[in-house]
């Protein structure tokens, strides 16, 4: 998905350096020995120092380090590329921001801000919905998935369903003809162990139509083939005492239309934006990470 890097805890994160304006400062000449004021992360003149790092990571704590600093980068490029664009965060959008993070936290930003740093961290949070006006208003913009997309992936779906129906059709004519249904089963089945049902189960979470077919024949008969949902299948019963059934199952897998296909393939395409626009703003700021250089790609 699209690496919200600046989730709704990553403005907790860099709350003590986004949005504020303050010298760089060189980095060290010998970094064993790091001081507090030290550079670990800068765009242009914003800096994440050592101290700050520290603070918000504890020592040896590797990765949470490495998270940090990855989104004091993304936030400080989001918000600076918004301010670039002249978008400021309104009313409306920061009502919408802040119901988003509530569903999320069960917390007001105001609230969360009050229990994790107070005036800071709430300044870091209306900054990271100012990056996410940003995304929707420039890098998303206009953004939208292609039909032939969808109509081809609805194709590779008939196409799929019509090979299972047509192998499931063959099963049934070398039944028909005689064949072993227990090889069949054991040789092409999604489902090898047998199945063991009372009447009761059968009737309380199976289809009618099912329960009709499968207790409608004799022991060693097969069903016709049967469509349920994601799944086209035969049943055999293969033992029956009073209520109780033991059946095999030829199953085959259906595929099935994604209902949420086009929201899938949109994702993709922010992400691919997304990435897009992060190397070219690599490259319209001054992006350095002496801890790790390939959170810096123009550096």
């Amino acid at each position: 998905m699209v690496r919200r890097a600046l989730n709704f805890c990553a403005a907790v994160a860099v709350a003590a350096v986004v949005g504020c304006e303050r010298p760089s400062v060189e980095v060290p000449a010998n970094p064993d020995t790091p001081l507090e004021s030290d550079v670990v992360a800068a765009v242009d003149e914003v800096a994440l120092t050592w101290g700050e790092l520290t603070r918000m990571a504890p020592e040896g704590a590797f990765e949470a380090r490495r998270q940090v600093i990855e989104r004091f980068i993304f936030t400080t490029l989001l918000v600076k590329e918004a301010q670039a664009h002249g978008i400021v965060l309104d009313d409306a959008a920061w009502r919408d921001f802040s119901a988003q993070f509530a569903d999320a936290t069960g917390l007001t930003p105001e609230a969360y801000a009050q229990a994790h740093g107070g005036e800071g961290t709430l300044a870091a949070l209306r900054a990271e919905a100012l990056g996410w006006l940003f995304l929707d208003r420039v890098v998303y913009r206009g953004l939208a998935v292609p039909e032939e997309d969808l109509a081809a992936d609805r194709a590779r779906v008939a196409a799929e369903a019509a090979e299972a129906r047509r192998r499931m059709e063959g099963f049934q004519t070398q039944v028909a003809l005689g064949a072993d249904f227990e090889a069949l089963v054991r040789e092409h089945s999604g489902v090898t162990a047998p199945i063991r049902v009372s009447l009761g189960e059968m009737e309380a979470s199976w289809p009618p139509e099912l329960v009709l077919r499968v207790t409608g024949i004799p022991v060693g008969a097969v069903t016709d083939i049967v469509e349920l949902p994601g799944m086209l299948a035969m049943y055999q019963v293969a033992a029956r005492e009073g209520e109780d059934f033991t059946l095999r199952v030829l199953a085959l897998p259906l595929p099935t239309p994604n209902e949420a296909l086009d929201d899938y393939l949109l994702l993709w395409r922010r992400e691919e934006a997304y990435w897009a626009w992060f190397e070219e703003a690599c490259h319209r700021h001054r992006v350095r990470c002496p801890l790790f250089p390939d959170l810096a790609p123009a550096q």
